[in-house]
């Protein structure tokens, strides 16, 4: 049972891997120097900024506004039979999934503590259950912004290769994903 959000997939696609890194290349515009007025910055119609080279790339989709819970998108393509094979790994940004290791894990335990002292002291209340309404929101928060933005993001990544995806490929080929 995975507690925080991560995904793999893969696309196969007709087009061969130089094909890929171009098309990817026309998508992603380049990661910008922090600045405040990089935040303002036109990124043009790109829909991804990040990094694409040597047929691997680490990519985050470009959105209006803000949401911390937008998966950062690493891949590797490789050919197969007469196109490629796209690996994609899905995983929240480092820092959003430790504070919301700390938020949930401080929440819950919190919680449990202090159901555990009413009911030892007898004196149960409606109240003590409001941390685990708590947690349930803030995980439910995470899970469902993170996987809005995840099919957003497939969608797109399918549309740029004009590929489909594979669900075998991973559960064959464990060894692509320690590359």
């Amino acid at each position: 049972m995975k507690l925080l959000p991560k995904d793999r997939l893969c696309i196969i696609t007709s087009l061969s891997p130089a094909e890929v890194q171009k098309q990817m290349q026309l998508n992603v515009s380049p990661k910008p120097e922090w600045s405040f007025e990089s935040l303002f910055a036109d990124t043009g119609n790109k829909y991804f900024t990040g990094t694409v080279e040597n047929a691997r790339f680490e990519i985050i989709r470009i959105i209006q506004g803000r949401n911390s819970f937008l998966p950062v998108i690493k891949g590797h393509t490789e050919p197969w039979l007469n196109g490629s094979r796209i690996y994609i790994n899905m995983r929240l940004q480092l820092f959003v999934a430790v504070f919301m290791c700390f938020w949930l894990g401080g929440v819950g335990l919190g919680g449990v503590g202090l159901l555990i002292s009413g009911l030892m002291s007898g004196q149960f209340s409606p109240a003590m259950l409001i941390p685990f309404g708590m947690f349930a929101l803030g995980y439910a928060m995470m899970i469902g912004f993170y996987s809005f933005e995840r099919n957003k993001a497939k969608e797109l990544l399918l549309q740029i290769v004009d590929g489909q995806i594979d669900d075998t490929a991973f559960y064959y080929d464990r060894k692509t994903l320690t590359k």
